[in-house]
C-alpha cells in the first residue's frame, strides 16, 4: 500500500503515516520547512502516546526507552554515524531519495518497514534526522495490553532477523538491566546490594523522565518494576509463535519464515 501510494503521489516529498495518527495543523508545513532549511532527505518524528491505563502506558514507555537506547535517534543526523531511525507514524522522505534507494520494494518482506526505510536511506548516504514532536504528532498506539502483546508478536523476533542465537543474549541483557537490580537489593549484601540499588535508581530516574515527557502521572512509576516481565513474555511469545507457524500472519496474510529470512536484516 505504501509503495502504491508513493507511485501515485506527484509531489517532491512523501509522508508515510497511519490513519489513526493525530497531527497539529501546522505539523506538515513545519516539517517541510525544516527539511528544506536543513537540506534533509528524510525526517522522522517521535510521537506522543494517547493510550489509557497505567500498565499499558508503562509497557509502551519501557519499550520506547529500550528502542531509544538501541537506535540512538539523536545520532541519526550525523553523516558518519551508523545510527538511523524510521517511524511509522511520521516518515517524511524526499521522493527523489525514496526512488534512489528502491522504495519499499527493497524492504517489502520486512514487518518493521518504517525502521528499514530509515536504514536503507542512511546506508545510501542520504541526510536524515529524527526529532521529538510530542506536541505535534500523537498516536493511540494500542487499546489494551493484550492487543499490544499480540501486535508485537510479528515484530520482536524480526529485530534479530529470526536468529535464535541472538535471542538469548538479548534476553540476558534485558534481565540483567531491568529485572535483576530489584532482586539484587533483596538477596545481596553490602557492596552488591549498593551496586544493584544504584542500577535500580538509575532505571527509575530514566523512567521518571519518560513519564514527565509523556505527561503521565508520577504514580505510574511502580509500573517500571512490573513491565520488564511483560517485555520478557512478549519476546518469548514472539519467538514461539513465529517458530510454531513457520512464519507470521499479518493483516490476514501469511508470510513464510524462509521468505522473511531472505529480507534485509535490521542490524546483522
Amino acid at each position: 500500500a505504501l509503495a502504491r501510494g508513493a507511485t501515485l503521489a506527484s509531489g517532491d516529498y512523501l509522508l508515510f503515516t497511519d490513519a489513526d495518527v493525530v497531527m497539529e495543523p501546522t505539523t506538515v508545513s513545519r516539517a517541510i520547512k525544516l527539511m528544506v532549511d536543513r537540506r534533509l532527505d528524510h525526517l522522522a518524528l517521535l510521537f506522543r502516546n494517547l493510550t489509557h491505563g497505567w500498565l499499558l502506558n508503562c509497557l509502551i514507555l519501557e519499550l520506547a526507552l529500550g528502542l531509544l537506547c538501541i537506535f540512538r535517534p539523536w545520532m541519526a543526523r550525523r553523516a558518519g554515524s551508523r545510527s538511523f531511525m524510521g517511524i511509522g507514524a511520521f516518515n517524511m522522505v524526499k521522493k527523489s531519495a525514496y526512488e534512489a534507494v528502491g522504495g519499499h520494494e527493497k524492504i517489502r518482506m520486512h514487518p518493521i518497514d518504517d525502521l528499514m526505510l530509515g536504514k536503507i536511506l542512511k546506508e545510501q548516504g542520504f541526510r536524515q534526522d529524527c526529532l521529538l514532536a510530542l506536541d505535534f504528532v500523537a498516536v493511540p498506539w494500542y487499546d489494551s495490553v493484550r492487543a499490544m502483546i499480540e501486535g508485537l508478536q510479528k515484530n520482536m523476533f524480526a529485530f534479530v532477523h529470526y536468529r535464535l542465537s541472538l535471542i538469548f543474549p538479548l534476553l540476558f541483557v534485558h534481565i540483567l538491566v531491568n529485572i535483576l537490580p530489584f532482586w539484587g537489593i533483596i538477596f545481596c549484601q553490602a557492596t552488591g546490594r549498593t551496586l544493584w540499588a544504584a542500577a535500580l535508581l538509575l532505571k527509575l530516574l530514566i523512567f521518571s523522565f519518560g513519564l514527565r515527557r509523556q505527561g503521565l502521572p508520577f504514580w505510574y512509576l511502580p509500573g517500571a518494576l512490573l513491565v520488564p516481565y511483560l517485555v520478557l513474555h512478549i519476546v518469548i511469545t514472539s519467538v514461539a509463535v513465529v517458530l510454531k507457524n513457520d512464519g507470521i500472519f499479518w493483516r490476514g496474510r501469511y508470510y513464510p519464515l524462509g521468505e522473511l529470512k531472505r529480507s534485509r536484516a535490521l542490524f546483522f
